[in-house]
């Protein structure tokens, strides 16, 4: 639903017993499909961090938007791989595809 609502998600976990749980997997895969990232500070005096660490993310990013060529209006998921060419400095993170509408939903392109 969050891919379909072109929604990042960034998540910070509470679990502070430094084992990753079923929990923490399924926060961290839901951040890296939508484009976001995941937080774990070990302690409640950690948790100002991790949201300074979501603001300064949200500060610093920059929006790319894509067009597939040809468009098809299928409805269905496809992939799509962002690479940075000569500039080992930078971190991409995006989401990893998107839905296309269905026929004339929502009218317009992506």
């Amino acid at each position: 639903m969050a891919q379909r609502a072109d929604t990042v998600l960034y998540t910070i976990s509470t679990n502070i017993s430094h084992i990753e749980t079923d929990g923490d997997k399924v926060m961290r895969y839901f951040a890296e499909q939508t484009g976001g990232a995941s937080f774990f500070p070990f302690q409640a005096s950690d948790l100002n961090q991790s949201f300074e660490n979501i603001a300064n993310e949200l500060r610093h990013q920059y929006n790319l938007f894509y067009g597939p060529d040809p468009l098809k209006n299928d409805g269905l998921y496809h992939r799509v791989q962002i690479k940075v060419k000569r500039r080992g400095d930078v971190a991409v993170r995006a989401r990893k595809g998107y839905y296309a509408r269905r026929g004339n939903e929502g009218g317009g392109t992506l």
